[in-house]
């Protein structure tokens, strides 16, 4: 699952040699090249593989996990050859208890994914991704707010059942979620940018809080 996540709809080889979802964001590239250096990592959501292959490059292994099939598919194929004995690949549910025991990972990955659930889940798969980090492990996530998807006659498309947050609510809710543990808070924009999902186009932006964070335990 990864940016927009009405899968169902999704043509993954519409884009055949990138990520249906766009280029990698600057910030949060920068944050892998500076915390991931070796260790297991998770990619959780990792939907069609946007970032994998960066943490590929530096990580010692890359169990890329998420809920779409064809996603991870489209991520297996557009690793490159060099680098796919690194990689495993994982097919189950993020809202559900993740089938890890505790403290087994370095390190834990998860973009544009999380702003989609009500706080409640957020709470919920963050406290997941620190059970099963071990004590000092790294943690890169990232939170969208104040999303906009402007249809082409001026109206907003909002998907089904897809919570919306402000900047402020994003951000108190991070910090509820990081309570207790060691973490720092950046913000980066997503410009407006054309997308097309399946059948709907429309212009994206949104505001984005980048977290970089270490566990205690």
């Amino acid at each position: 699952m990864d940016e927009e996540h009405s899968h169902a709809s999704v043509d993954y080889e519409s884009i055949p040699n990138r990520s249906n979802w766009g280029e990698e964001e600057a910030p949060v590239v920068e944050a892998i090249n500076k915390v991931v250096d070796g260790g297991i990592w998770l990619n959780l959501a990792a939907g069609d593989g946007r970032f994998n292959n960066n943490l590929l490059a530096r990580a010692a292994k890359v169990i890329a996990a998420d809920n779409d099939e064809r996603a991870l598919n489209k991520l297996l194929r557009l690793a490159p050859v060099e680098l796919k004995n690194r990689l495993e690949i994982e097919i189950f549910n993020i809202t559900a208890p993740l089938p890890y025991p505790d403290s087994c990972f370095d390190g834990c990955f998860c973009t544009a994914t999380l702003y989609i659930f009500e706080p409640a889940s957020v709470k919920f798969m963050v406290s997941e991704i620190i059970r099963v980090g071990r004590p000092g492990s790294a943690i890169i996530v990232d939170f969208r707010t104040d999303i906009r998807r402007v249809l082409p006659d001026g109206t907003l498309y909002i998907y089904p059942e897809e919570y919306s947050y402000n900047m402020c609510e994003g951000r108190t809710l991070i910090e509820q979620c990081f309570a207790g543990q060691s973490y720092e808070i950046s913000r980066y924009e997503k410009l407006p940018a054309p997308r097309t999902i399946g059948t709907i186009s429309y212009i994206y932006e949104s505001q984005c809080l980048l977290i970089t964070a270490r566990v205690k335990k």
